[in-house]
């Protein structure tokens, strides 16, 4: 047996997500330069536009496909004779992969923006409580990205097949979709969302601890998905 037949779903989500996240954070990156822009004819630059295009939107993005992992791609293994056990395994390194390139891609903007940045004489500022302090601060900012885009693609996998399983499951499982996602949010600080960003500013976990409560969140959030997935009633999506 090949390594394509040992894995064919997570070949197919790969090809399909990642080359749409290519095609998203190059509309991220056009986005951000008329912003920059718009800045500069009218105003003055001051700060990272790219902070607030590359961080905000594709958190939600990524849970997004996190969501549709789950509830398309699902119906499509078992349409083509799989188990849920097989499809749960390869759910995995689709996360981890998606994630990790999200995260470079986030990385790679922020480079771009502060050779732009150099070029016009801007200042490149992040805000003062981000864990790097410079945007050129490539590979901290590639590890943050990664971690918070994994923790967002995990809890898209979780809701969805909460949701998928039982409507009353789904809403009982966002408050641990919340917590999942909140040792990320406290490494990243600034993030517009209410109440995470109060607890983020109370708790202010130092790296070491919050990369262990994401490891932590990732493990909890991988045990709920097996436990609603792995005989979860669904039919077979048949094209």
């Amino acid at each position: 047996m090949t390594t394509t037949d040992r894995w064919p779903t997570l070949r197919i989500m790969l090809t399909g997500h990642v080359a749409f996240a290519l095609i998203i954070w190059l509309l991220f990156a056009v986005v951000s330069a008329l912003v920059t822009a718009g800045f500069a004819i009218f105003g003055t630059v001051t700060t990272s536009i790219w902070y607030t295009v590359g961080t905000q939107v594709p958190r939600w993005f990524l849970l997004g496909l996190g969501v549709d992992a789950i509830t398309t791609y699902l119906r499509l293994h078992i349409a083509h004779g799989r188990t849920r056990k097989d499809f749960l395994r390869q759910l995995g390194p689709y996360a981890v992969v998606l994630s990790v390139v999200s995260g470079l891609l986030g990385a790679l903007g922020y480079l771009a923006e502060h050779g732009m940045y150099s070029i016009a004489g801007w200042p490149a500022r992040l805000p003062e409580d981000m864990v790097f302090g410079r945007t050129t601060d490539f590979f901290a900012i590639f590890g943050l990205y990664s971690l918070v885009f994994l923790l967002w693609t995990v809890i898209g996998v979780l809701l969805g097949a909460a949701f998928v399983r039982n409507v009353l499951l789904g809403v009982v499982t966002i408050p641990l979709a919340l917590l999942v996602i909140l040792p990320g949010e406290m490494l990243l600080r600034v993030n517009g969302m209410p109440l995470i960003g109060v607890l983020s500013d109370r708790l202010a976990p130092s790296v070491l601890a919050g990369l262990g409560l994401s490891v932590a969140a990732v493990v909890v959030a991988g045990a709920a998905i097996w436990a609603i997935s792995r005989d979860m009633p669904m039919r077979p999506k048949v094209a």
